[in-house]
């Protein structure tokens, strides 16, 4: 069931020509942060994300980028570990 909402998700939402629905994703991003795992944020959302970045569209670029230091707190680097 997870899997069909998800790739629903991606198709429509990602892959469609509505830059506002890919705004929206962000949107989505920035409050999924405050309610799952960063496991499950990783698996679901990042890949998705970060092609945002190179969007034609620069409303939805610039969302991205604003969204990155959010997406670092997601992250654990090799730093990070001892800390």
């Amino acid at each position: 069931m997870a899997l069909t909402w998800y790739s629903t998700w991606h198709r429509q939402v990602l892959c469609g020509t509505s830059w506002w629905r890919r705004q929206l994703f962000l949107d989505a991003c920035g409050a999924a942060c405050w309610l799952f795992s960063r496991a499950y944020l990783k698996e679901h959302f990042l890949k998705c994300l970060l092609p945002c970045i190179e969007d034609a569209v620069a409303c939805v670029r610039r969302r991205a980028v604003q969204s990155l230091p959010l997406v670092r707190l997601w992250l654990k680097f090799p730093k990070d570990a001892g800390a």
